[in-house]
């Protein structure tokens, strides 16, 4: 009796990233996590290379097409795959994996939704990290605070300091995947097209401004782009089609304009002495990603994204295809998952608000940014937008949120305000104005307009009366106005 031969999709996917990628505040292991993930994702493919075929992938999810298979060899290949990511990610990290035979009487869509919730079922069913081995040590890792500490600190201040396995592991990782990440990325032949600095201290430091030691963080996350999928990729060459648009289109480009902008010798701010470009890259891939730049690179580093997500190229199935996003300013030595979490809400909270959840009603518009400034705080507690509320009163959290034609009239705002009107002015006025005492702002504003005098161009009269009608946009400028501009 002959065995049945069938086509199936395979669906894998890294689970519980929080406790393999974010369960540290040490950039190195995070960097080792989450290109880890990526980068093993590449090895499966060309190790099975004879038994599947890839109709989708992106970042830490796989999805394959196995050809004339019995059932029997498909479930092997599904195990193995999985053996094989475990035993590369060194035991550390989670997967789950789901299997279903093509033409099974339901469409390509409702398969990849059915993969999707045996993923989740599994996930649901399974324990949300991987037990560390016994150790004989009494002595838990200095860096994520619960697994047994077995391997020195280099670095450590005492015999205590010793990390986990897993964090050794995604440390040691992290290390040699920075030496080489964006030549990789961007298939660049030498390994050493792009130095980047080690950790964020040097990203941020001595950079010689008045901003030394500031960072920003950036978040980006694609609009919808779950409906987009859903509703555009009905045949696994649409769906491998719109993945590549994301990703050869819109990632790369943007990633090799970036590096290519902070090496021109212009920009030797953007490098340290040594000649190491400030980038960090926490995520890259998929629907979102997130990079680290210093504080007074942060609106070249948006000039660059957006000039790349506003492209035609960004465009599948005649549907935009756009980014919300969050930049939070503040300290390097400011915890990174805090960082993290602000940076996400306010693209979560506030930059998506404004995005409609009809994916044909998209426009480039709807690329947004959000802004928070966190250096005046050590830590943030509660809703993001009433935090913002109440430090920035009279301004509310969505005048820090900006559109794809708002930023250009923010860098505007910024340049005619920066070179024109003393801080001290605008430090008076926006104290009036968050004190609520509107009689006194208006004396101060009428002080400024007279200092100004009759001779004051036309651009940034306008821009003064822009901000009197909507005063809360002058905290907005009060916050943001000393990173822009410190250095090109």
């Amino acid at each position: 009796m002959s065995t049945r031969h069938d086509d199936y999709y395979l669906r894998i996917e890294a689970i519980n990233l929080d406790y393999f990628v974010y369960d540290t505040h040490d950039i190195s292991t995070i960097r080792g996590g989450s290109f880890i993930l990526l980068s093993i994702f590449e090895k499966l493919l060309d190790k099975f290379e004879h038994c599947l075929k890839d109709i989708g992938s992106a970042a830490s999810i796989g999805l394959y097409e196995i050809s004339d298979s019995s059932l029997e060899d498909a479930e092997r290949i599904r195990t193995e795959a999985v053996a094989y990511l475990n035993e590369k990610t060194g035991h550390h990290a989670t997967f789950a994996a789901a299997l279903v035979r093509q033409n099974n009487g339901i469409g390509f869509e409702q398969q990849m939704q059915n993969l999707v919730a045996e993923i989740r079922l599994k996930q649901f069913q399974s324990l949300s990290f991987q037990l560390p081995q016994p150790e004989d040590t009494n002595i838990y890792c200095c860096l994520d605070h619960v697994r047994p500490g077995i391997k020195p600190d280099p670095n450590g201040k005492s015999k205590a300091d010793k990390f986990s396995r897993s964090v050794n592991f995604r440390k040691d990782q992290g290390k040699s995947l920075r030496s080489n990440l964006y030549s990789k990325l961007l298939r660049f032949p030498d390994p050493n097209s792009f130095p980047v600095t080690s950790d964020l201290q040097e990203l941020a430091g001595n950079s010689g401004n008045s901003l030394d030691g500031m960072m920003a963080f950036i978040y980006m996350d694609g609009n919808r782009f779950g409906k987009i999928r859903d509703a555009k990729c009905k045949t696994p060459e649409k769906l491998f089609e719109y993945q590549k648009v994301i990703q050869n289109k819109l990632r790369l480009p943007a990633l090799k304009k970036l590096l290519q902008f902070a090496q021109l010798p212009e920009n030797k701010s953007f490098r340290t002495k040594a000649g190491e470009i400030r980038l960090e890259t926490l995520l890259w891939g998929g629907d979102e990603f997130e990079i680290i730049v210093p504080a007074w690179q942060a609106f070249n580093a948006l000039n660059i994204l957006f000039e790349v997500l506003n492209s035609p190229a960004a465009v599948f199935e005649k549907t935009s295809l756009t980014h919300a996003g969050g930049v939070v300013f503040c300290k390097h030595n400011l915890p990174i998952l805090q960082v993290r979490n602000y940076a996400h809400a306010l693209c979560d909270d506030i930059a998506k608000a404004g995005v409609p959840p009809e994916i044909d009603k998209i426009t480039n518009e709807h690329n947004r940014v959000a802004f928070f400034h966190v250096s005046q705080f050590d830590l943030v507690k509660g809703n993001l937008e009433n935090v913002i509320a109440d430090h920035q009163f009279p301004a509310k959290a969505d005048d820090f949120c900006y559109s794809n034609s708002g930023l250009g009239n923010l860098y505007t705002t910024l340049d005619l305000i920066k070179n024109n009107i003393p801080s001290t002015k605008i430090h008076a006025l926006v104290t009036a104005l968050h004190t609520g005492d509107n009689e006194i702002y208006q004396q101060q504003y009428q002080r400024l307009l007279k200092m100004l005098g009759n001779s004051i161009e036309p651009e940034l009269k306008k821009q003064l009366e822009m901000l009197n009608n909507s005063q809360g946009k002058w905290m907005v400028v009060s916050d943001l106005l000393r990173f822009y501009g410190e250095d090109k």
